[in-house]
């Protein structure tokens, strides 16, 4: 039983590449995202009241960056603060030509390495923040969600490859007096990063 256990343990996080806690920073890419959107909105004109609900799709290639700053505390344990924008194309529901948004999200990342196997380390990620998505002609805020898994590829001791699909939720407000919308977006995305550990 013992061997049994110690057989485990190693298969699980005793063969990780790297080892050491430490502080790193990722260079981020979202290589393809897919969002679908359930729209609120409701606006005044000379004090008459009118609302409206619609649904979009939302579709990006290779269109965004972000940073983020982390820190291993052991083999299995990781947080970090990340900043990222992507640009997205949004067909418009309401039967006009389709415009460009932007998203910016300010996040916290848990990240925890179920298994190591040589230069390989794949982790469980789940990760919440603050959501600022800018629009035609109104800009929303809010809070997101994001869990998911991650590939780590280790190319050595100080560097390292991932690959990240993350499923991701988002609740978010418009910021104007004369216009109000409550948006709900439900979406993955698939994002590529390079690792640099100090």
């Amino acid at each position: 039983m013992k061997k049994l256990i110690i057989i485990s343990l190693f298969v699980l996080v005793g063969n990780a590449a790297f080892g050491a806690s430490g502080v790193y920073v990722k260079f981020n890419a979202p290589l393809f995202s897919y969002v679908e959107t359930q729209q609120k909105l409701k606006y005044y004109v000379f004090n008459l009241e009118f609302s409206r609900a619609s649904s979009s799709e939302e579709v990006s290639f290779l269109s965004g960056s972000g940073l983020s700053i982390g820190y291993d505390f052991n083999d299995v344990f990781a947080a970090e603060a990340s900043y990222s924008r992507t640009k997205i194309d949004s067909p418009s529901s309401w039967g006009t030509l389709g415009y460009k948004t932007a998203r910016n999200v300010f996040e916290l990342t848990g990240i925890t390495r179920v298994v190591s196997y040589k230069s390989f380390d794949f982790n469980v990620v789940g990760s919440a923040g603050y959501i600022n998505y800018y629009g035609p002609s109104y800009n929303m805020n809010g809070f997101s969600f994001g869990i998911g898994a991650q590939a780590e590829y280790n190319l050595s001791e100080n560097a390292a490859l991932a690959l990240d699909i993350r499923y991701l939720h988002s609740n978010e407000e418009s910021d104007k007096d004369w216009i109000a919308v409550d948006r709900k977006a439900n979406g993955a995305q698939l994002s590529a990063s390079l690792k640099y550990r100090f």
